[in-house]
C-alpha cells in the first residue's frame, strides 16, 4: 500500500471537514457575499499536469473530480491528499476497451487506398470514466505514475500502428499491381486478390481489437501485485460517491461565434456550474474549443472537443470568468460566459455527505 494511503487510514474514521461556513453565518449568506469562488485547494498539486500527446483529457477530468471529492470527504486543512493515476484509468477504461481500434477500422472500410490519416480511438467521456473508477477502483499515481506509463504507451501505440499498416499495405499493393497490368484477365485476378486481402486486413483488425485488452493492460501496467491492492483500497473509499452529468446541444458555428448569442444560449450552463461551485463542488466542462485562440484552436471548423476541470469563478475584465484546471502542462485558459454555449457536458461528483 502506498504510504499516503496508510496515512489516510488515520482520518477515514475520524471527523470530517466539509468546508463549514464561519460561525453565526449560513452558507447562503457566505455565498451571496462572496464575489468569487476558488476550489483549487481541493486538489493535491498545482494545475500543471499534462496529457502529453494522448487524447486522455476525459481521464484527467475524472481523476481530478475523484481527488477533489476524496479531499472533501476525508481530508482536512493540512490533512492527507491523494494523487490518483490517470494512466491506470486511461489504460483500463479506454486503451484496453473494445473501441480502441474503431477509428482504424472505420477509416480502412471507407477508403483503403489513400494514405491512412487515422489514429487509434483514445476518446472517452469523463462521466463514464468516473463510473468505471467507482466500480473498479483506480490506482494511485505513486504506484502507476503517468510519466513512466507515457513512454511505454508511445512504444505500444507505434507498434500497433505498424502492425496494422503492414496488413493494410498488402491490400493496397494488390490493387496497385492490378492497375499496371495490360491484360484484363490478369487485372481481374489481381482485383480478386485485392478483395481477399481487404477482407484479411479487416479480419486482422478485428482480431487485434479482441486481443488488445489483455495485451494493453499487461504491457502498459505490468503485473505488480501492489496495483490491485491499491485499486481496491481506493474503490472502498469512493464506492458511495455519485457522478452526475448534464448534457447540452451546442449551436451551429454562426451562433456560437456570436458572443451575444452564445452568452444567451449558454446561460443554463453558467447557472448550473456556478450553483455547484458555490456548493464547493468542482465541475468538468466538456467543450467545443474549435476557433478559440486562447485554447490554440483557431480553425472554427476543426473537431476539437475537450474536457477540463473548472475550479472556480471570478469577475474578470470581460465579466464573469470560470477558472480552468487543464491537462496541457500549465496552460489553463479562463472561460468567459460568452463561451459557455460551446459546453456540451457539465460533470460533477458528489460524496455520500453531499446531497445535490
Amino acid at each position: 500500500m502506498a504510504p499516503g494511503l496508510a496515512a489516510l487510514l488515520l482520518v477515514v474514521s475520524g471527523s470530517v471537514w466539509a468546508g463549514d461556513p464561519p460561525s453565526g453565518r449560513t452558507q447562503g449568506e457566505v455565498l451571496r457575499s462572496t464575489p468569487s469562488v476558488d476550489l483549487s485547494h481541493q486538489f493535491p498539486d498545482a494545475a500543471c499536469r499534462s496529457q502529453a500527446g494522448t487524447e486522455s483529457c476525459h481521464a484527467f477530468g475524472s481523476i481530478a473530480l475523484l481527488e477533489a471529492a476524496l479531499y472533501r470527504r476525508y481530508g482536512a486543512p493540512g490533512g492527507v491528499r491523494i494523487r490518483l493515476s490517470e494512466a491506470d484509468l486511461f489504460v483500463r477504461k479506454t486503451v484496453a476497451g473494445e473501441g480502441f481500434y474503431d477509428e482504424v477500422r472505420k477509416a480502412f472500410k471507407e477508403n483503403p487506398f489513400h494514405p491512412m490519416m487515422w489514429s487509434f480511438d483514445e476518446a472517452g467521456k469523463t462521466y463514464e470514466d468516473t463510473e468505471f473508477a467507482i466500480e473498479h477502483g483506480v490506482a494511485t499515481a505513486e504506484v502507476v505514475p503517468w510519466d513512466a506509463f507515457k513512454k511505454r504507451f508511445d512504444d505500444f501505440r507505434e507498434a500497433k500502428r505498424k502492425e496494422a499498416e503492414a496488413e493494410m499495405e498488402k491490400c493496397r499493393s494488390e490493387f496497385s499491381q492490378a492497375m499496371t497490368l495490360p491484360d484484363a484477365a490478369a487485372r481481374g485476378r489481381c482485383v480478386a486478390n485485392f478483395q481477399k486481402a481487404r477482407v484479411a486486413a479487416l479480419d486482422f483488425l478485428e482480431e487485434a481489437a479482441e486481443k488488445n485488452a489483455e495485451e494493453a493492460e499487461k504491457h502498459l501496467l505490468g503485473e505488480d501485485k501492489e496495483v490491485p491492492k491499491d485499486r481496491e483500497f481506493i474503490r472502498k473509499l469512493i464506492e458511495d460517491f455519485d457522478p452526475e452529468e448534464d448534457r447540452y446541444d451546442v449551436p451551429a458555428i454562426a451562433e456560437r461565434d456570436d458572443d451575444s448569442k452564445c452568452l444567451k444560449a449558454g446561460e443554463d450552463r453558467r447557472l448550473q456550474a456556478k450553483r455547484l461551485l458555490d456548493k464547493k463542488i468542482p465541475v468538468v466542462f466538456g467543450m467545443n474549443i474549435a476557433g478559440l485562440g486562447e485554447w490554440g484552436h483557431g480553425d472554427a471548423k476543426s473537431k476539437a472537443r475537450h474536457y477540463f476541470v473548472v475550479t472556480g469563478y471570478a469577475d474578470g475584465k470581460d465579466g464573469l470568468v470560470f477558472k480552468s484546471r487543464n491537462s496541457w502542462g500549465g496552460l489553463n485558459p479562463e472561460v468567459r460566459a460568452d463561451r459557455l454555449c460551446r459546453v456540451y457536458a457539465v460533470v460533477w461528483l458528489e460524496t455520500d455527505l453531499e446531497d445535490d
